[in-house]
C-alpha cells in the first residue's frame, strides 16, 4: 500500500492510529522519535522546521504511542547524562567520608553524623536497605469499639458496624 507523503495526510494517519509512527512522523518532521533531541523529549514535541518550538497546546497527531516512546528516550538520556557524573559522585563522597581536617577549634570540618550518612547511602545503594518485617493485627472488636465511640452530632452513629460481631459469630458456630 502506498501512503502519501503530504505531511497533513500523515499528520491525519497518526490522529487516527498509532501504527508506523515512526514513517509518518518522519514524513511530517524529516525526523522520527528516535532522533529527537534530549529538549525536543523534554518538551514532548519536535521543534518546528524553523529550529524553535511551536507554544499551545500538544498537537493531535501526538498520539500515547509517540509519548511513550519520548518518555522511553528521555529516561536513557537523562541516566546517560547523570552516568557521566557517576564518578566524580563517588569521588566526593569518598573525600567527604575520609576527610579528617579540623577547624581552629579542633572540631571536624565535616561532623560523624555528615560521615555516616554518607556511607550509609553507599552501602544502601550497593548492599540494598535490610528488610524490615511488620506484623499486623486485626480485630472485629476494634471495629465494633470505634464505630460505637465515633457519633454524628445529632447523635446518630456515623458508622454503624456492617456484618456480624464477634459474638453473633459465636452462635452461629455453636448451632
Amino acid at each position: 500500500m502506498e501512503y502519501s507523503t503530504n505531511a497533513k495526510a500523515a499528520r491525519s494517519r497518526l490522529r487516527r492510529a498509532s501504527r508506523a509512527v515512526d514513517r509518518d512522523l518522519n514524513i511530517v518532521y524529516d525526523k522520527p522519535v528516535s532522533e529527537w533531541d534530549f529538549d525536543e523529549l523534554q518538551r514532548g514535541r519536535p521543534r518546528g522546521p524553523d529550529g524553535k518550538f511551536r507554544t499551545g497546546p500538544r498537537p493531535k497527531w501526538i498520539t500515547d504511542a509517540v509519548m511513550a516512546e519520548a518518555r522511553k528516550r528521555l529516561k536513557t538520556l537523562a541516566r546517560d547524562r547523570l552516568g557521566m557524573y557517576a564518578g566524580a559522585a563517588i569521588d566526593f563522597l569518598k573525600d567527604l567520608m575520609e576527610d579528617d581536617r579540623v577547624d581552629e577549634n579542633g572540631r571536624p570540618i565535616t561532623p560523624n553524623s555528615v560521615k555516616l550518612q554518607a556511607a550509609t547511602y553507599l552501602l544502601d545503594q550497593i548492599v540494598g536497605k535490610s528488610i524490615t518485617h511488620v506484623e499486623l493485627e486485626g480485630s472485629v472488636n476494634l471495629r465494633h469499639l470505634m464505630a460505637t465511640v465515633m457519633v454524628n452530632p445529632d447523635g446518630e452513629e456515623s458508622h454503624p458496624v456492617v456484618g456480624p460481631t464477634t459474638e453473633e459469630e459465636e452462635m452461629t458456630d455453636d448451632a
